[in-house]
């Protein structure tokens, strides 16, 4: 984990879409496995601030984005691929083995 430890996350998203909405609901279920104070999620409307889609170097949506603790990661998706998200997150198999994590 990154020296604040925290994971800091950001999601891109366009609007109100249904991807967008099941990318936000599955980030939250596999959050369950992180401690709520360790998680960070900014959320970002590319149609509200494209230019910071571009900084990120996002070509699809929706799309998450692990900022901290390095090395940066992203998913294109809707997240629910939970086997690759756990890889993702970092987390054992259903977060058992990893302290700390919600049982």
């Amino acid at each position: 984990m990154n020296d604040a430890g925290l994971y800091q996350f950001r999601l891109y998203v366009v609007g109100d879409t249904p991807s967008g909405q099941r990318a936000r609901d599955n980030f939250r279920k596999i959050q369950e496995y992180l401690r709520p104070d360790d998680v960070q999620l900014e959320v970002v409307d590319i149609l509200q601030a494209p230019e910071r889609a571009e900084v990120d170097r996002i070509i699809a949506v929706p799309a998450l984005v692990r900022v901290s603790p390095p090395p940066t990661f992203k998913i294109i998706g809707d997240l629910s691929d939970s086997a690759h998200l756990r890889t993702f997150f970092a987390i054992a198999e259903e977060g058992k083995d990893r302290p700390g994590c919600a049982p």
